[in-house]
């Protein structure tokens, strides 16, 4: 059920040219948090140098509960002047599922 509310809102998105089609991210994949607790995370870099003036990354953190970072996507512009990180809180979107009877703490947040 979550991938088709994804699959979606993407495509609404897209529509709205809310998500701009050409920008794919540099790198995605997972951070683990402890077992059994991966984070999806994606990475856009278009800086013209970014090997010569490396500036701070922005950190995008979606609202929730249960939403994903995908109604954020229309900030990946601003990956031109510098590193822009999205990334799925954990229990949401891609990132690994609750187990049943499990929390999302404090010490998870911040690791």
């Amino acid at each position: 059920m979550m991938r088709a509310s994804r699959d979606l809102a993407n495509t609404v998105n897209a529509g709205r040219g809310l998500v701009p089609p050409a920008l794919t991210p540099q790198k995605q994949g997972f951070v683990s948090i402890g077992p059994n607790k991966d984070i999806h995370y994606k990475l856009y870099d278009n800086t013209p140098l970014r090997h010569q003036q490396p500036k701070a990354p922005l950190v995008i953190i979606h609202g929730g509960p249960g939403l994903s970072h995908e109604y954020m996507l229309s900030l990946a512009p601003l990956a031109s002047t510098r590193p822009v990180v999205f990334f799925d809180q954990y229990g949401v979107g891609s990132s690994a599922a609750f187990a049943q009877g499990e929390a999302y703490t404090l010490k998870d947040a911040i690791r």
